[in-house]
């Protein structure tokens, strides 16, 4: 028999389902404006994928990686350093403690700003009544965010305060005048090859193996993959990346893909691109396998020394396959690669008969071949918020969906899946709410950053994007090498910053005002940190010739920046 509904109804301004960046951004803003707030997440503790699973632990984890890559160039500054080997369980317990600190310091806030925060699973009514249930989700299945394993003592709990939530432990029913979804998204799979968790992970068991693997394959080639890529590389694993796309990195331009692969080929990455996923199969020897087959025109396949192939006498495979065949009843996966493909903007795979056939087998397969909104409840449609085939909400720019008095943020809308885009989101649904003036996110100046071998950060148009969108005259790109700039030398490690200007045009199809900076792309050192002054430009439309007039501190990393602004004015300083 059914427990019986807790009658005691609580009304509140704005409730939020989803606690991770779009929706505590939402109720931070709302609850300062001084709107009453409900927070609901179905985790135990704030802070979303971002915070928990994704962002925030991959870059603590990217940051030893990094440490050790320094630690192996020390000679050269006349440093006689060696590193011995990696304590994965510290290692972890430097992550979770990062990720708990980030948690607490959000506790703190939604706390000061009276957010009322229930860890319960939600479900949105056509009243916009809001009918809470307990969450499936409790510590014992949260060990992959932290790292833990319950009833260990390998790793103390990093949380040394009371959570914040209140546990919804029976049916409870909330009422709200504004409802706000931020429900978030998940890694998606390929059909017939389930994550595991064994041996084909998804990027939240990725973060909590609690092993370096010895080799290992990730099938795409993203951020998140180059990201891992990174991470497993710098710590001694040996690692194939398989892209479908011809190029790593395939919504970067061409000039950064090649960088990137260049850094990720020295460092010991084996790139596969242009190739189709058959399958994704568990051994019982607790090997994965990849069958794969080339369906793209592309390059040769980039395998060091070292690299995981075929031929590998550790892949007991030990064989190319052979063309593929008509008929052939394994070959189950191409479908799902092609749609990776195309949500990451590149061409469709094309699968068919005479393409060879490759298996590759590594102690763990690694699927990063984007993410899906989480929209598939039913509730969502019953309440009739429209979503698009791929169930992205469908919004206008403020944030309305299709139902009044309900917003949606975060990765269930259109555009970039990137949690400060979410943030930006959240503030202005949040002010929209409120009746507060408010402009809306422009996907074109969120930047995007890639924490690889050499770091990517791209704001704005690119040279080919600015030209075919019929909005600018006379676009021009300044590609400007950063090998001259002081602190580059002291770092070891090169890049390239492309700054594309163009003139802006009116509604009659004429020029408009100054040349401006419609875009930034930079891979080198150090390039996130200057991701910000670039969506400056960007975003505030600076006009070129002002930008290059900043002045910029000696010697920086930053001035790789003015000096690529001096050069696209076309009055560059330490460049020919």
């Amino acid at each position: 028999m059914a427990e019986e509904a807790n009658t005691d109804a609580r009304t509140f301004d704005v409730i939020i389902i989803g606690g991770g960046p779009g929706g505590y951004s939402t109720a931070l803003r709302a609850a300062e404006l001084g709107k009453s707030v409900a927070l609901v997440e179905e985790d135990e503790r704030p802070g979303g994928t971002c915070l928990n699973e994704g962002c925030v632990p991959s870059k603590a984890m990217l940051s030893t990686a990094r440490q050790m890559r320094e630690a192996e160039q020390a000679e050269r500054m006349g440093i006689d350093m060696q590193v011995r080997a990696v304590d994965l369980s510290r290692l972890l317990g430097f992550k979770n403690r990062v990720v708990a600190t980030e948690v607490m310091g959000l506790e703190g806030l939604l706390g000061a700003r009276k957010v009322a925060v229930f860890q319960a699973y939600a479900q949105v009514n056509a009243d916009r009544s809001v009918t809470l249930r307990p969450s499936r989700k409790d510590r014992e299945g949260r060990q992959g965010t932290l790292g833990v394993t319950p009833g260990t003592d390998e790793e103390d709990d990093p949380y040394d305060t009371p959570q914040l939530s209140t546990v919804v432990q029976e049916e409870t029913v909330l009422h709200g005048t504004d409802i706000v979804l931020a429900t978030g998204s998940r890694p998606r799979s390929l059909p017939g090859a389930d994550f595991s968790e064994h041996a084909i992970l998804d990027s939240r068991a990725a973060l909590s193996l609690r092993q370096i693997p010895q080799s290992v394959i990730i099938i795409g080639s993203g951020a998140i993959g180059t990201e891992f890529a990174t991470l497993w590389t710098g710590l001694g694993a040996r690692v194939t990346l398989l892209e479908a796309a011809p190029r790593i990195l395939p919504t970067s331009t061409r000039r950064i893909s090649a960088l990137e692969t260049r850094e990720m080929r020295r460092a010991g990455v084996t790139i596969q691109t242009g190739v189709n996923i058959l399958s994704v199969k568990e051994g019982a020897n607790q090997l994965a396998t990849v069958r794969y087959e080339d369906s793209q025109p592309a390059g040769p396949s980039l395998r060091p020394a070292g690299a995981i192939t075929p031929s590998d006498p550790s892949n007991p495979n030990n064989k190319p396959v052979g063309p593929a065949q008509d008929g052939d009843t394994s070959a189950t996966a191409p479908a799902a690669n092609a749609d990776a493909a195309r949500a990451d903007g590149a061409a469709e795979p094309a699968a068919g008969a005479g393409h060879e056939v490759h298996e590759l087998s590594a102690q763990f397969v690694l699927v990063a071949i984007g993410r899906v909104p989480n929209t598939d409840m039913r509730w969502l449609k019953d309440l009739g918020v429209k979503t698009d085939a791929r169930g992205v909400v469908a919004t206008d720019p403020y944030g309305r969906t299709s139902v009044d008095h309900v917003w949606a943020v975060g990765d269930i809308t259109a555009g970039k899946q990137l949690a400060h885009k979410a943030y930006a989101q959240g503030l202005v649904v949040a002010e929209s709410i409120a009746g507060v003036p408010t402009t809306p996110v422009d996907d074109h100046t969120v930047p995007a950053v890639t924490f690889g071998i050499a770091q990517v950060a791209q704001v704005g148009w690119d040279r080919e994007e600015a030209q075919a969108s019929g909005r600018f005259a006379e676009v021009q790109e300044r590609a400007f090498p950063t090998a001259g700039n002081a602190r580059v030398v002291m770092d070891g490690h090169q890049g390239v910053i492309s700054v594309v200007s163009g003139y802006e045009l009116d509604d009659q199809g004429n020029k408009s005002g100054e040349r401006l900076v419609l875009g930034v792309q930079m891979i080198g050192p150090m390039v996130s940190e200057l991701a910000g002054e670039a969506q400056e430009l960007v975003g505030n439309k600076v006009p070129l010739h002002a930008a290059a007039r900043l002045v910029h501190p000696h010697p920086t990393f930053s001035e790789t920046l003015g000096e690529a602004l001096l050069a696209a004015d076309g009055r560059p300083l330490h460049a020919r």
